[in-house]
């Protein structure tokens, strides 16, 4: 997927991780406790060696071991287009809002939905992944975090009708709004996967518990694609699908 910028870097967007770097030469892996910008609960990187379930990712600070079950959700992100947008699915718009609060997207992320609902953003149950629309911890940014822009606005919920570029969109409380969605909009979509779709070179973002050694024991994994030059970008910004992505893996 290409580059898909994330200006807000919103909840799981504060979980910048970066990646692209090679394996560590023994081919071992290689603990890595800050494995990326501010990823405190988990790792983000390129995969680098599959062991059983057992990964390495790869990323700027080194790399990383993450395990994985039966349990662990996994899901993938890949492009998607406007035409995508429809009732009954899940949506979480990123953009600017004008004086009357009205939404604006520049990046949108598609999930399905569950028996017709979508999660209450920040619960970590969307996408068949972990981390749902993870606004959990936006409202104050940590220290040496740049503050969100005044006008940033968002828009998340069931997509309940699509009008030209007007989209209304029921969040988790049952309240309406319309959210627009110009024609140039950055989409991308999250699908349930396998542990069959987790493949090397791919993005990987794992969310889970770091152990004293760090490892880490992954609830949750997004796969995405790398960019055009075989990198991942930060999460939220690049080939990680960033929660509010466009469809691209931007590398860097």
């Amino acid at each position: 997927m290409k580059r898909f910028a994330v200006p807000v870097l919103l909840p799981l967007l504060l979980l910048a991780a970066a990646c692209g770097g090679a394996a560590n030469a023994s081919g071992g892996p290689k603990a890595s406790p800050s494995p990326g910008r501010g990823f405190r609960n988990g790792a983000s990187g390129q995969l680098v060696k599959i062991t059983g379930t057992t990964l390495i990712l790869s990323g700027t600070n080194g790399d990383t071991t993450v395990t994985f079950d039966s349990s662990t959700r996994i899901s993938k992100t890949s492009s998607a287009a406007v035409g995508d947008i429809v009732p009954g699915i899940c949506i979480v718009a990123t953009g600017t809002k004008d004086a009357a609060g009205v939404v604006t997207a520049t990046t949108v992320r598609l999930t399905p939905a569950t028996n017709g609902a979508c999660p209450a953003p920040g619960t970590g149950q969307g996408g068949g992944g972990g981390g749902g629309f993870g606004f959990g911890g936006f409202a104050t940014p940590r220290p040496g975090r740049p503050t969100p822009p005044a006008n940033l606005g968002f828009g998340a919920g069931l997509v309940t009708a699509v009008n030209g570029t007007q989209i209304t969109v029921k969040s988790a409380n049952g309240a309406a709004s319309t959210v627009t969605v110009p024609t140039t909009v950055r989409v991308s979509k999250t699908s349930p996967a396998t542990a069959a779709d987790l493949q090397i070179g791919e993005c990987v973002m794992a969310t889970g518990q770091r152990d004293t050694s760090g490892t880490v024991a992954a609830r949750a994994l997004i796969i995405s694609p790398p960019s055009a030059s075989g990198t991942c970008g930060g999460f939220g910004r690049g080939g990680f699908g960033g929660f509010f992505g466009g469809g691209g893996g931007g590398g860097g």
